[in-house]
């Protein structure tokens, strides 16, 4: 019996790491850092995942995907009063818990890498989306080769320069979930 309830607090104790990121994004309870100021309202950010195919028809968020060989589009919007630099961050997390981030490449096409990568960096702007960011909108194909479960797409700002890897340093951060199945 002993045993069994070790085994379970070290089971909590492990995912505790990525539990813990999942429901500050999902929460937005990320503390605003103290360079925003009491008085400046905090940065407003939606994302959103949206079928390319009727997207020029109708915007209506997608929640669920399939691997069936169609790209998903990812879309993202940010409006703050503050035009202090900071540094945004957009991208996936899988159902390992591996994070992936969407960075700026060649010919306005952006790139989804492994790690924890800004999509850009000192950004003055007080109103941004994904497309000015990063050339245009990332798109991306979910295959049979990708795990099935429960993703979550997330985009969050921090000062410029600051440790993205430390949620007391996100001035402003939401997330998604997106389901990808058979």
């Amino acid at each position: 019996m002993k045993s069994i309830l070790v085994f379970c607090i070290c089971r909590v104790l492990k995912l505790g790491k990525v539990v813990l990121l999942l429901a500050v994004l999902a929460f937005g309870i990320a503390p605003v850092s103290a360079q925003t100021g009491a008085s400046i309202a905090p940065p407003v950010i939606s994302i959103s995942t949206v079928d390319p195919m009727v997207a020029p028809l109708a915007s209506v968020p997608v929640f669920t995907w399939r691997t069936d060989g169609r790209p998903l589009e990812f879309v993202a919007a940010v409006s703050r009063a503050d035009s202090s630099p900071v540094d945004m961050y957009f991208g996936i997390i899988i159902p390992d818990g591996r994070i992936f981030s969407w960075i700026s490449g060649t010919a306005n096409v952006p790139i989804l890498l492994e790690g924890l990568f800004p999509a850009a960096q000192l950004i003055t702007d007080t109103a941004i989306s994904s497309a000015e960011l990063l050339g245009k909108n990332p798109q991306h194909i979910f295959s049979v080769d990708h795990p099935l479960g429960l993703y979550s797409v997330f985009f969050f700002l921090v000062p410029t320069g600051a440790d993205p890897g430390d949620s007391r340093q996100w001035i402003a951060a939401t997330m998604s979930p997106l389901v990808i199945s058979n």
